[in-house]
């Protein structure tokens, strides 16, 4: 794969290879329970309220999905944006208004970075999960402020310091942690970081996306019922935007409530994981598998290693992303994904391939 062009569109190749890339964690973007509930919501809702929700574009279906959504991750409200980037500005337009400064993982996705600059609020960078330098960092302020991290990262799939962070808050410091890898991915039914670690602390703000393991569209702000009126009083992200179709509301509601009646998806996808990144770190192509073990991780290799790794991908039928993205190990590295649906042979397979390229 060129690292300069765009991906091919995997399914339209006369030959689809088995692929590692993506985040359809749960296997759900083509499930028939997935695609059966949009079908329908699509026949009655029709594919837009056409409107801000501040005007006349509100729906239930919104509302509903909101509340599906503080509750399954486990607070008290939610505010729902039209995709993830726009979450994270909606969020950092509220902070700008309540914090004196924005303290952010220095890999942390692009959209933290810049929602808070757009907000605007002055930044402090911590070196990649270094609560200390956090920590220090957040004393020097005179007044509140935020620390900003992934909770499961992007390019490598590195879980946040997040009991750490947690402990470096003052009483009027927030923390807001980027869910959308670890939504439906952390966790016994995929409820994500609050859940796997036990926490339930109102200084803690969520925000992430629908469309990476729920297979659909939107973003999201959970915090408490404070945090989310200013947002929806306040913040332009929220006011002036044209809100997620209420079809695929109604989809991602369908989506959560699977997870709650079927864990077999995470489990699954927890069992690939921990054999992917174990295979990663048998090749010492990473450091350590994580506990737990998230579905991303990411290696670089000397510039002919890595057009030898796709040419013998191309050969035998196998996607490894290889690509250019802020917070990877090196600016041209492999990101590879598993999902709930990969199988022991399809991991055999990367094995073997892995093996012949590494000999």
């Amino acid at each position: 794969m060129s690292t300069s062009s765009t991906p091919a569109w995997t399914p339209a190749l006369d030959r689809p290879p088995l692929s590692f890339a993506g985040c359809d964690y749960l296997a759900l973007a083509r499930d028939p329970i997935l695609t059966e509930a949009a079908r329908r919501a699509i026949a009655t809702l029709g594919l837009s309220t056409a409107a801000s929700r501040t005007t006349s574009g509100n729906h239930p279906a919104h509302e509903r999905l909101e509340q599906d959504l503080a509750r399954f991750v486990a607070r008290e409200d939610c505010v729902l944006l039209p995709e993830g980037f726009m979450a994270n500005l909606a969020c950092c337009q509220m902070l700008a208004r309540r914090v004196t400064c924005a303290v952010i993982d220095a890999q942390a996705h692009r959209s933290l970075h810049d929602a808070a600059r757009a907000a605007p609020m002055p930044v402090q960078t911590y070196r990649h999960l270094d609560a200390v330098h956090a920590r220090t960092l957040l004393r020097a302020q005179g007044g509140p402020c935020a620390i900003l991290t992934d909770s499961v990262f992007t390019a490598t799939g590195d879980l946040a310091p997040v009991r750490d962070l947690l402990d470096a808050l003052r009483d009027d410091d927030l923390l807001v942690l980027d869910e959308c890898h670890a939504l439906g991915v952390l966790a016994p039914e995929g409820r994500g970081t609050l859940r796997t670690l036990g926490l339930d602390d109102p200084r803690i703000v969520l925000t992430g996306t629908l469309a990476k393991a729920i297979a659909c569209y939107g973003g999201f702000v959970c915090a408490t019922c404070d945090l989310c009126a200013h947002i929806r009083a306040h913040c332009s992200a929220y006011i002036c935007t044209t809100p997620v179709p209420p079809a695929i509301c109604e989809t991602a509601r369908c989506a959560l409530a699977h997870l709650k009646r079927d864990h077999s998806r995470v489990r699954s996808l927890s069992e690939n994981a921990h054999r992917l990144r174990a295979m990663l770190v048998e090749f010492g192509l990473i450091a350590g598998i994580g506990t737990p073990a998230t579905p991303i991780a990411a290696f670089g290799a000397a510039r002919a290693r890595m057009d030898d790794l796709v040419r013998l991908c191309e050969e035998m039928g196998i996607m490894i992303p290889r690509m250019r993205y802020p917070g990877g190990p090196a600016p041209d590295y492999f990101r590879l994904s598993v999902s709930s649906a990969h199988t022991a042979e399809d991991l055999a397979r990367l094995e073997r391939v892995l093996t012949h390229w590494g000999g």
